[in-house]
């Protein structure tokens, strides 16, 4: 018999996180239990504003330290929860279980509403490299969504997740 990392990893999974991230352009994905990165739709990077905010701030640890936050909320509720990070991406996490065993999160993010940039970001970003232009348009390009095309995505990974386990975890 298979171990449940051997089934969740089906090529029909990978096939779902590639088409989920191609119609939002958004990462999806399966992480370990401590956080590493295991299968993500077209193996998607960070967004380039992430990217920046984690390599050029020197942010990485404190992005680090709210996922896993966020990560020990998911299990305590045992359900998804969606957050924004400090520097204003949405993302949501879902815990799944195998017999009462924590296998991992479902993980979909680097999306934003409608909204501004944080002006502290943009001011350090000034004061360490003179002009936010290259911040500012890498703001721009990650996905943005209205609240109601949010809370429309968030239910749809919700469905995905829930078929992915009751297909291919729980068998």
């Amino acid at each position: 018999m298979k171990s449940a990392f051997e089934i969740i990893f089906k090529e029909d999974v990978q096939r779902i996180f590639d088409e989920f991230s191609s119609c939002f352009n958004i990462r999806i994905g399966f992480f370990s239990p401590a956080g590493d990165e295991l299968v993500v739709g077209l193996k998607k990077p960070s967004n380039k504003f992430c990217a920046l905010i984690k390599d050029s701030l020197n942010k990485k640890g404190k992005c680090l330290i709210r996922d896993n936050e966020r990560r020990k909320e998911a299990i305590l509720k045992k359900d998804m929860i969606t957050y924004s990070c400090f520097a204003g991406m949405i993302e949501s996490t879902i815990p799944i279980y195998f017999e009462d065993i924590l296998l991992g999160f479902f993980m979909m993010g680097q999306y934003r509403r409608d909204q501004k940039l944080n002006r502290a970001l943009i001011s350090e970003w000034q004061e360490r490299f003179g002009s936010s232009e290259k911040l500012i348009l890498a703001y721009l390009k990650t996905p943005s969504f209205s609240r109601a095309q949010i809370e429309s995505i968030q239910q749809l990974f919700r469905v995905i997740v829930n078929y992915i386990a009751s297909q291919n975890m729980i068998t």
